[in-house]
């Protein structure tokens, strides 16, 4: 369980709660991933820039506990060379 408990409204209102906050999690996670992209492309160390994103108005989640950039947080998802690839059927 939680340490924060919200009441949302009726039946079925903290799951929208927890389907938007999810959403907005997965924005979020693709363009702190675009913008260090961007940034690498253009020369930026990924880590230095992550540091400078994390001290500005693009600070988030994503940068402080969960970098989707490899290599830059070494016990994200992202740096533990997982497969790319999630089976399509059952028998995958």
């Amino acid at each position: 369980m939680g340490k924060n408990i919200f009441h949302a409204g009726d039946h079925g209102a903290g799951q929208v709660a927890k389907v938007c906050n999810n959403m907005l999690l997965s924005i979020l996670m693709a363009g702190t991933c675009e913008a260090i992209n961007m940034g690498v492309k253009n020369g930026l160390d990924p880590a230095v820039l992550s540091e400078i994103m994390k001290q500005s108005s693009g600070g988030n989640w994503a940068l402080n506990l969960y970098n989707p950039y490899p290599g830059v947080m070494e016990n994200a998802p992202a740096s533990k060379k997982l497969p790319g690839r999630l089976p399509s059927r059952p028998d995958d």
